[in-house]
């Protein structure tokens, strides 16, 4: 894994506010962008460096990152919840708690977290015992508040 740093040193950036953008200046700057993103960068940064940066960041607290069960992947509470989020709507706004910990391969703890955030930011949800449910499910009416 590799990431690569851009040279931007030929893009002109226009204010949007300011005097009006012809198509043509657009197009060339699409052009201008289209050659920057071929262009075979000579600063790269190891998967290692990668690794290094997030973790140093991590202990800085500056990000709050969930373990996956087999320790190979990372992710952030807020993504847990919205793949969470996902699933339960893909599976009908309604799935067992113990299946989400299986799909999203997290602690079981962080899934009952991140549904009771879920359930916080959306009224729609609801968990009884270990699922959880939207008002779709429930055939409850839009106009109804929990």
């Amino acid at each position: 894994m590799s990431i690569h740093l851009t040279n931007f040193e030929n893009i002109q950036i226009f204010q949007l506010f300011g005097d009006s953008v012809t198509m043509d200046e657009i197009k060339k700057l699409q052009e201008q962008l289209a050659a920057v993103q071929l262009k075979d960068s000579s600063l790269r940064l190891s998967e290692r460096n990668v690794i290094d940066l997030v973790m140093k960041l991590k202990d800085m607290k500056a990000i709050e990152l969930i373990y996956t069960l087999n320790a190979k992947e990372l992710i952030t509470p807020r993504q847990l919840q919205l793949e969470m989020d996902d699933e339960i709507i893909s599976n009908g706004g309604r799935m067992e708690l113990s299946d989400l910990q299986f799909l999203m391969n997290v602690d079981f703890s962080y899934i009952d977290q991140g549904i009771d955030n879920l359930i916080q930011e959306k009224q729609e949800y609801q968990k009884l015992q270990n699922e959880v449910l939207t008002e779709v499910r429930l055939g409850i009416p839009e106009d109804h508040t929990f």
